[in-house]
């Protein structure tokens, strides 16, 4: 007899795929008619913006720009910048790529390489890391309640689990032209740009989500003066939008990421002051709105006097997930540079710091990177040095967990970089981000059918031995009879604690 069952439907993280593709680079620059030509490259940066993706089976094929900023000594012994972008076309691959998937991707630069053919073609071999984080979402049913339930047993379980209503994307304008305070000199070249997308808020609006933000900027430039001095910029892009969605309850959360997919900068050359900036920029916002929700539901059960036939579905789920926060403080005096060095600049780049997730820790160790550029003798001579600081620290996890299902990301908080007394002094706070995924395995069941039961294959009464890794539920379905009324015929407290050894009379 076919039996009636009352389910409920929830949409939950089925899997989570993490990896990294290691992709060199190359490109050839020429320079500029507009520019001099090149007697010696101080030091060159790049930014990577991925401006689309495609998930396909065993790989993700991924669109982007890469930006580089050169710094160079030009053939008049002045500094100059030249600022050039190019696309280019990449594909990932990993074994456990399936399309659908909810991907979030994060490009690192970890080391350049360049060299210079002649004074008009800069050589650049870039090695960048792709990490990337796939999430399968998809629909499982929780059994409720089964009809026509008389003399059946069941096993109730209460637990949270994190239900995905709905994900939107959207990419937000964040352009904005720019003109330099008073006490700003005008820009000659621009060296070097690092953007970061900073104070992120969100609002529920009725059934919209109203996003804000901003793109930190820093522009190191020379100036337009006689001096042609390098200096530098720091300003806050705003950008703002709207995501529409279904039903949005109060009870609702947003998970909201943000990247930056395009981004251009150039002096406008129509003012003559080179204090007007022209800035071009798109951030792609991808929110998702869940639920974590309490449910109750049939983890078990069997009939007592009936032979129950079902299908079974194992499905493996992420019910849930745990933060955990480290603030790491460094600081120390990292090197020493000549007399009357003055600093023009400094930077930090955590991508060469690694995480090892083993036996109930997560190790966070490497290199960070701390640039410097200063000039010496009036700005006669310019120099960049890259110095080392050492981080090194552990941080404890629940043990036995899976390293698929730890997230750990690791970013600058601030730094400060000052030469004193001809001692580069260091200081900087990074921040540890863990996301532990609890996963867990849910039967799901379908078909259940009732059919007589041979009740020649059961005795009415059983001594049994407690062997490891039983229960009195376990037992009791086995014998086709109810864990009460085992633990009331051997006088049992707490039927959660039986002994490996204990004997127990089985009355059906």
């Amino acid at each position: 007899m076919q039996v009636n069952m009352d389910k409920q439907k929830i949409n939950v993280n089925k899997n989570i795929v993490k990896g990294s593709n290691v992709i060199w680079i190359e490109q050839d620059v020429l320079v500029p008619d507009t520019k001099p030509d090149v007697m010696k490259i101080i030091k060159v940066d790049e930014c990577v913006n991925i401006t689309s993706t495609e998930v396909a089976e065993g790989s993700i094929r991924i669109s982007g720009n890469i930006t580089y900023y050169i710094m160079y000594i030009a053939d008049s012994g002045k500094i100059r910048g030249i600022n050039i972008s190019y696309p280019f076309v990449k594909v990932l691959e990993g074994k456990e790529i399936m399309p659908d998937m909810k991907l979030r991707i994060l490009p690192i630069v970890r080391n350049i390489i360049y060299s210079l053919p002649n004074e008009r073609k800069i050589s650049l071999k870039s090695e960048i890391i792709f990490r990337y984080k796939l999430m399968e979402i998809g629909e499982i049913e929780l059994l409720k309640k089964i009809e026509d339930s008389k003399d059946m047993q069941f096993k109730i379980s209460k637990d949270s689990f994190i239900n995905i209503h709905e994900s939107k994307e959207d990419t937000l304008d964040a352009s904005e032209d720019i003109m330099l305070p008073d006490t700003q000199a005008g820009i000659k070249d621009i060296l070097r740009v690092t953007t970061n997308i900073v104070n992120t808020e969100y609002k529920v609006s009725y059934n919209k989500i109203l996003l804000k933000g901003e793109i930190g900027v820093t522009i190191i430039y020379t100036t337009n003066t006689e001096q042609q001095e390098i200096t530098k910029y720091i300003t806050n892009i705003p950008f703002t939008g709207m995501l529409e969605f279904s039903n949005i309850q109060d009870n609702n959360k947003f998970d909201v990421d943000y990247n930056i997919k395009n981004f251009e900068i150039s002096v406008d050359t129509s003012n003559d002051t080179g204090k007007m900036l022209n800035i071009n920029a798109e951030v792609s916002a991808d929110a998702t709105m869940y639920e974590e929700k309490e449910i109750e539901y049939i983890n078990d059960f069997y009939s007592i006097d009936k032979e129950l036939n079902y299908k079974q579905n194992d499905v493996s789920i992420i019910k849930n997930k745990q933060l955990i926060n480290k603030i790491v403080t460094l600081t120390d005096n990292i090197g020493i540079v000549p007399d009357g060095a003055r600093m023009l600049d400094s930077n930090i780049d955590i991508s060469n710091v690694t995480n090892k997730v083993s036996g109930g820790n997560v190790y966070v160790n490497g290199n960070v990177k701390v640039n410097v550029m200063y000039d010496i003798l009036d700005g006669n001579k310019i120099e960049n040095k890259v110095y080392d600081m050492l981080i090194d620290t552990t941080i404890p996890i629940p043990k036995d967990i899976d390293e698929k299902y730890v997230n750990v990301s690791i970013d600058l908080l601030n730094h400060n970089i000052s030469i004193n007394n001809n001692s580069v002094e260091a200081n900087s706070e990074v921040e540890i981000q863990i996301e532990i995924y609890n996963a867990e395995n849910i039967d799901e069941i379908n078909d259940i059918k009732f059919e007589n039961l041979n009740e020649e294959l059961f005795d009415n009464m059983n001594i049994y031995i407690v062997k490891k890794g039983d229960t009195l539920w376990k037992i009791a379905k086995k014998y086709k009879t109810s864990v009460d009324k085992i633990a009331q015929t051997n006088m049992i407290v707490d039927p959660d604690k039986i002994d490996i050894g204990q004997k127990l009379l089985i009355i059906r």
